[in-house]
């Protein structure tokens, strides 16, 4: 079998180097896009108006107590249709997934961000073109930087949905609302593993658990986080930095307006996302623009960043100077905006490594760092799961360091942490001895697994359970999985494939029982979260405590599912103390 080679973060996550078949990439008709769509086909109005903007504006549906019957400015009637949707856009035709589901794929949700909208807040859609609108293929990916050049198109701000058979619109279901990953600079909405097998399609858990998911895109790199004075002055905010974050306020508001007329209800969203799509996640739980559009959240491998927007706009200044013709240029904006995307991509493109590309501390979409806001209890309080894999680091896209020998393994924690001295260095190889772990390389990958992942989650538990009246949740993600490669670690991004339940779509994995009980303990849990605020379900088969610092209360979704107190807690005391230095 010939091996290809990946470019989807989400892919070299998963699988490393392994193989997968060979996918169509004309694919266009609710198959996942191939390469020509901005990703690999492969495993692997404005917003600025203030806070409380559009919370109360646009129909609502027919969901909640009380609530106006449905009307649209872009349809004469509202369908009844099965499979045909009367939206605030206009009317939408989905198509039907298997036996238990529709999809409706490709929506917009903003206009296209190109030309003088280019680094602006979204603007609402108008009508529809086209009417029914015919929702039966993904979009293009956002403009990121693949294997051979740049790929995706601006006009990427759609969404896509996953509804049961029988939804109707009275049913008033929970929703899922998940934001993809990929360190903010590649990835899509769309990515998977061949013709027809999406790696974040709704589809089963639609049918399993009576649920909606919505999957959504949004603008990356440079075209979703450059800061520049210029974009500052130019805002009513004075911010800049955060048009990322805004499409997915818009892509919320969307939901909000329009999710009842697919069977969900807009007051139970459980926003989720993982690594990027974390980060993403936690910005939104800080921010006061998103109040009162979500209703629980969960974050997987994620951490809550942001970077003081002065800072944003002198390292974005700097990168921006690389195009020569708009160095000097009477007004620069209007220059960097007549460049194409491709060449603006392809010139800043970031890196994984690095995180170029997060929340910025803008005063306005952010007023302070999110860890900040949230430990002050300055945040949206909703019912919030946060977890990690035991071995996010086993995945050599986001880990690089390698060593094959002890003596290796020891030079290498001498030189990466001598600064802070040698009982620093002891204490590490203490809490970590290479002789407790396979091999040197996985001694190594769990020293800054801890470092990052596990004590960062534990740290976010503490101040969101320390200042919140919502209930905490932690997780832990230890399952390893069979493929036909060998044995692949709790690296980052695998629980995606439990979450979703795909792993019965990709060739290379050959499901076991203990997989399926895994992946429907996550599903269940994932949906009780959204449906109660609550993710206790029985098929998780132990009970899921609220957080304590004191405890350290954890699932564990591992070979069993299994709950206990305190994950890694030693270690996680020395990189705590570390940190204080």
């Amino acid at each position: 079998m010939k091996c290809r080679r990946f470019l989807t973060l989400f892919t070299l996550f998963v699988l490393g180097a392994a193989c997968s078949g060979e996918g169509d990439p004309e694919s266009s008709s609710g198959d996942a896009p191939g390469d020509d769509a901005g990703v690999t086909s492969d495993m692997g109005a404005g917003l600025d108006a203030g806070p409380d903007a559009g919370i109360d504006a646009g129909p609502r549906g027919d969901a909640g107590t009380g609530a106006d019957p449905f009307v649209s400015d872009c349809a004469e009637s509202t369908s009844t249709i099965p499979g045909l949707v009367t939206t605030s856009v206009g009317d939408i035709q989905g198509i039907e997934d298997g036996d238990g589901a529709w999809q409706f794929l490709g929506i917009p949700f903003a206009e296209a961000p190109v030309g003088d909208l280019r680094w602006r807040a979204p603007v609402k859609p108008g009508c529809l073109e086209e009417q029914p609108f015919v929702a039966d293929a993904f979009g293009p990916a956002c403009p990121q930087l693949g294997e051979d050049g740049v790929v995706g198109d601006e006009d990427c701000l759609q969404l896509n949905i996953w509804t049961p058979a029988d939804y109707t619109a009275e049913a008033k279901l929970p929703v899922l609302f998940f934001i993809h990953g990929g360190a903010n600079i590649l990835g899509s909405a769309s990515q998977g593993f061949g013709p027809g097998r999406p790696a974040y399609t709704g589809r089963f858990l639609a049918e399993t658990e009576d649920v909606v998911v919505v999957t959504v895109q949004y603008r990356l790199g440079p075209l979703g986080f450059l800061a520049l004075p210029e974009l500052s002055s130019e805002s009513e905010n004075d911010a800049s930095g955060h048009y990322a974050p805004l499409d997915h306020i818009a892509a919320l508001e969307w939901v909000r307006d329009n999710v009842s007329r697919f069977g969900g209800d807009p007051e139970r969203v459980l926003l989720f996302g993982q690594s990027a799509g974390a980060i993403n996640v936690c910005t939104l739980v800080a921010s006061p623009l998103a109040r009162n559009l979500f209703s629980s959240a969960l974050m997987q491998s994620g951490l809550c960043t942001g970077e003081p927007l002065a800072e944003a706009e002198e390292g974005f200044g700097a990168s921006v100077d690389v195009f020569e013709e708009c160095r000097d240029a009477t007004d620069r904006l209007a220059c960097l905006r007549a460049l194409p995307a491709e060449r603006i991509v392809a010139a800043i493109p970031g890196t994984i490594e690095e995180l170029a590309y997060g929340p910025v501390v803008d005063g306005y979409v952010l007023p302070d760092s999110p860890l900040a806001l949230i430990a002050r209890g300055e945040h949206n309080d909703v019912p919030f799961v946060l977890g990690s894999t035991a071995d996010e680091m086993a995945s050599e896209t986001i880990f690089s360091l390698e060593v094959e020998t002890a003596a290796e393994y020891e030079a290498l924690i001498a030189a990466e942490f001598g600064a802070f001295g040698e009982d620093t260095v002891a204490t590490i190889l203490e809490l970590y001895p290479v002789e407790d772990y396979a091999t040197p390389q996985e001694a190594l990958i769990q020293v800054y697994t801890d470092r990052a992942f596990t004590r960062g989650t534990r740290t976010l538990a503490r101040a969101a359970s320390g200042a919140s009246s919502s209930p905490v949740y932690r997780y832990l993600f230890s399952k390893t999985t069979q493929s036909v490669m060998g044995t692949i670690p709790a690296r980052h991004g695998i629980d995606l494939l439990y979450v979703f339940d795909v792993l019965g779509t990709i060739p290379v994995f050959p499901t076991t029982p203990a997989d399926q009980r895994v992946a429907d303990a996550m599903v269940a849990s994932w949906s009780a979260l959204a449906r109660s605020g609550d993710p206790n379900a029985s098929a998780l088969g132990a009970r899921w405590e609220a957080y304590d610092a004191a405890r350290d209360d954890f699932v564990d979704f591992g070979a069993t599912v299994s709950a206990g107190e305190g994950i890694r807690r030693e270690k996680c005391d020395f990189w705590d103390s570390l940190t204080a230095r």
